[in-house]
């Protein structure tokens, strides 16, 4: 498994633009009723009780589709990466919590080749854990890249209000 990880990967102001639009009242968040879906890939396990399984997303591309109004925004980030051909962009907000919850093992896509990568929005104590044990902190501006069929898992954070981050799936 190869994850790189890249601090600072906008300059201040192009990410302090895609902070301010992602934290504002006015930028649009939907709740979804599962972080992780046990069962739909063969190592993947649910490992939180399943009242602590969901969160808030904003879907910004998927199925050859741009799905958001707010698509734009990433352009800086977009501009740094090498895509030939993109999956899904999606943002996660998982509210803080008492202790730390594993949401669970999973891969974003079984597509041979494809490659995620985790934009993050804010700093705190939640972190992306690996089925190595690696462990990725969350820091704001940090940008992480694996192949797609890594099994990792987000965890939330117990420090600060949301954990928040962009995932991109891409070729």
């Amino acid at each position: 498994m190869s994850v790189i990880i890249t601090e600072n990967f906008l300059g201040p102001d192009e990410f302090e633009q895609i902070k301010t639009i992602k934290t504002s009242y006015l930028f649009p968040w939907y709740y979804q009723n599962e972080v992780v879906k046990s069962g739909e890939h063969p190592l993947e396990t649910l490992e939180c009780e399943e009242k602590d399984n969901w969160q808030f997303t904003h879907l910004f591309y998927s199925n050859d589709k741009v799905n958001s109004d707010y698509f734009k925004i990433l352009s800086p980030i977009i501009e740094k990466m090498t895509i030939r051909s993109l999956v899904r962009i999606k943002a996660n907000c998982i509210p803080r919590t008492e202790k730390p919850i594993l949401h669970g093992s999973h891969v974003d896509f079984d597509y041979e080749g494809c490659t995620t990568a985790i934009f993050y929005i804010d700093t705190n104590n939640g972190y992306t854990q690996f089925k190595t044990g690696e462990k990725v902190g969350s820091v704001a501006n940090r940008f992480v890249t694996f192949p797609s069929l890594t099994y990792h898992s987000g965890v939330s954070c117990t420090d600060e209000q949301v954990r928040m981050v962009i995932n991109f799936n891409y070729f």
